[in-house]
């Protein structure tokens, strides 16, 4: 039986979801596109909470005007 995905994993799906679409630091993809995303990829709900929180624990995204989240220069790296 597969593991679930830990919340580091999620979180690098989340890094790689945003690098998609943004070219450097500092940019980023609105939430409920991220959110649609992620979920098609199989991922739950309760995944992309556990890897948004991680990742802003870890200073890899930030939240952005409009409801953007952004990565930041070590998520960037990260990603």
């Amino acid at each position: 039986m597969a593991q679930a995905p830990t919340s580091e994993d999620s979180a690098r799906r989340i890094l790689s979801i945003i690098a998609s679409t943004a070219s450097r630091a500092g940019q980023g993809c609105e939430f409920h596109a991220l959110q649609l995303k992620f979920l098609n990829l199989g991922g739950s709900r309760a995944q992309l909470e556990a890897g948004l929180d991680y990742a802003g624990e870890h200073g890899w995204i930030t939240k952005g005007p409009n409801n953007f989240v952004l990565l930041t220069d070590a998520g960037f790296g990260q990603a």
